[in-house]
């Protein structure tokens, strides 16, 4: 049941999704390449409510601030050199995708059967995407077959 209760309320404040809704946005225009994390920090903060450990959540959401404050740290105009070394060397762009990687990656390990189906789902859908001789792709449908002759065959 959600209320106007000060639990909840904390519980708002540290949802990624909310943070960026009510820091982010407002702040106006950011580079073309936060959208891609952006995605991301929305994707998984959607599956937080299946890891019922509460110390696993806690550090699953603590990677999701830490990779959108690299996302929305804002440079200056004058400080061309400094955006310009993160454009060329993908500094925080990387560092980004990292946060988010190991986010993503702690959420599956730690998720219950909803949070597995939910990410299996996406992989998926990444699959598909590629081309169909696509190594990555051919391994996964591999995967996914014997998977269900397995279970099947229970």
């Amino acid at each position: 049941m959600e209320g106007n209760s000060d639990p909840s309320v904390r519980e708002k404040d540290r949802d990624p999704v909310a943070r960026i809704v009510r820091e982010v946005l407002p702040v106006g225009r950011l580079s073309a390449w936060t959208q891609g994390p952006f995605d991301w920090v929305f994707g998984l903060s959607s599956r937080l409510e299946h890891v019922a450990d509460d110390v696993r959540r806690e550090q699953i959401r603590t990677s999701l601030d830490d990779a959108t404050d690299m996302v929305v740290q804002r440079r200056s105009w004058w400080a061309w050199r400094q955006r310009f070394l993160d454009w060329w060397n993908g500094t925080r762009i990387e560092a980004a995708s990292t946060l988010l990687q190991d986010a993503a990656i702690r959420l599956v390990e730690h998720t219950d059967h909803v949070g597995l189906r939910m990410a299996v789902d996406d992989a998926v859908g990444f699959a598909e995407t590629l081309p169909a001789d696509d190594p990555m792709r051919v391994r996964f449908e591999q995967m996914l077959a014997l998977e269900t002759d397995a279970t099947g065959a229970a």
